[in-house]
């Protein structure tokens, strides 16, 4: 149908070329890049192709080489989750399909590329010179990828180094892209961490609005890089923050090591360049120094544009760090805050800190509180039925809480008691 021209009102194409597909052979692939290149469709506008990331993607990429796609038509390209966990079987495949990809945008035939997606963490793990490749194509002279403005990526720390570190080293810029996801569970390690600091911090992605990344185990090095970047003119852009931390090592050392490295994180966000940050995600804590270093630079009064915060631990904390968040999150410091969500962060006696902590300090004018897998007992209940009952936020619609440590009864009584104003959700 593609191929005979009878189709001049498609605007928008969407092809989904799964796994099981694996024994079809490359040519109906190859000559769908090609029709797609090479034949003018006056109304089409978007065209998004899931594919298998195996030599029949490699196929498909060739046949776009033969023309090109490019503005006002739009490409998104996700390869999705790979079934196979067989490590040789993914390094025969892997580059088959990345090479040829990595070809064409070189070659400047995909100028109208605006979103990349790699499902599967395999991918860049197992490919041997694939990652390297395709981060150099990105920015290379003549890519010309101005309508890129979505990258997602997962894969190992060596696999996504690869690919930060042949970007920098690229003449181009992606000036249009605004979202870098790197898979939450794929840290980039040191000199993953290094290499994306340095592609901000050269200006590089001018525009980038939404960063998230694991830097677990970057250590201060890495740590030291990323913060730079988070320091840099460059970031200004930036309204969506998601971070995951994580020690390098078990152990008090450890610990500490990553207080020093939440240390350096919060001087940048204490910087000013961030003062137009919307929404900030913090993973990771598990300890009071790391909860300070962190209220250290929410407290700045740098952070006035944050509508949007939530931190989520992995072990809980007592009054101590509830103290903390109370002095921080405020209405003086963090003006405009209009979501929080305190997630696996408290024990119970931490949960009833916090709020007892607001009683006597102005929250800001939330309007959504989630306190959810953090455990309550009946102390718990009965400051955080007192805080409501004192109506110190007007503003507040919503309030979830963890449904560990409530009787039916207590949430019977807590929802009819706030009904005309509250939803609660357990």
């Amino acid at each position: 149908g593609l191929s005979t021209g009878s189709l001049p009102s498609l605007r928008d194409l969407s092809i989904y070329f799964g796994p099981f597909m694996e024994g079809i052979q490359g040519a109906g692939s190859r000559q769908l890049g090609e029709v797609l290149s090479t034949r003018t469709f006056p109304s089409l506008r978007n065209v998004s192709l899931c594919w298998s990331p195996n030599q029949t993607f490699g196929a498909l990429c060739e046949g776009l080489s033969q023309g090109s796609v490019a503005s006002p038509v739009l490409l998104n390209i996700a390869l999705s989750q790979i079934w196979s966990y067989d490590i040789a079987w993914h390094a025969r495949r892997a580059d088959r399909a990345m090479v040829p990809f990595a070809d064409a945008i070189r070659a400047g035939k995909l100028t109208g590329l605006q979103a990349v997606e790699f499902g599967s963490p395999m991918l860049l793990s197992s490919a041997q010179v694939g990652g390297e490749v395709f981060g150099g194509a990105l920015t290379h002279a003549d890519a010309r990828l101005t309508s890129l403005e979505e990258v997602e990526l997962s894969g190992s720390q060596k696999g996504l180094a690869e690919v930060f570190d042949s970007m920098s080293r690229g003449p181009g810029l992606l000036p249009a892209l605004r979202k870098l996801h790197c898979c939450s569970r794929s840290p980039l390690g040191v000199n993953g961490t290094r290499y994306l600091s340095e592609i901000v911090s050269v200006g590089k992605v001018p525009s980038l609005k939404d960063l998230c990344l694991n830097v677990s185990g970057c250590g201060q090095e890495g740590m030291a890089a990323f913060a730079a970047a988070l320091s840099s003119p460059r970031i200004s852009a930036l309204r969506q923050l998601d971070v995951t931390f994580g020690a390098a090592s078990d152990g008090p050392a450890g610990s500490h090591a990553l207080a020093a490295e939440l240390g350096l994180f919060s001087q940048a966000l204490g910087g000013g360049h961030l003062r137009r940050l919307e929404e900030l995600q913090v993973h990771g804590l598990v300890a009071i120094e790391e909860v300070r270093a962190l209220c250290a630079g929410l407290g700045s009064g740098k952070m006035t544009a944050l509508r949007e915060l939530a931190v989520y631990g992995g072990a809980p904390l007592g009054v101590e760090s509830a103290k903390a968040f109370s002095e921080t999150i405020v209405a003086e410091k963090l003006p405009r805050l209009r979501t929080l969500s305190v997630t696996s962060m408290l024990n119970a006696e931490g949960v009833g800190g916090l709020v007892d902590g607001w009683m006597i300090r102005q929250p800001p004018s939330l309007q959504h509180l989630s306190l959810r897998d953090n455990p309550l007992n009946s102390g718990a209940i009965e400051a955080v039925s007192n805080f409501l009952g004192s109506k110190r936020v007007p503003s507040l619609e919503t309030v979830s809480l963890c449904s560990s440590g409530i009787d039916e009864r207590s949430k019977s009584l807590l929802s009819k008691a706030f009904s005309e104003v509250l939803q609660f959700k357990f």
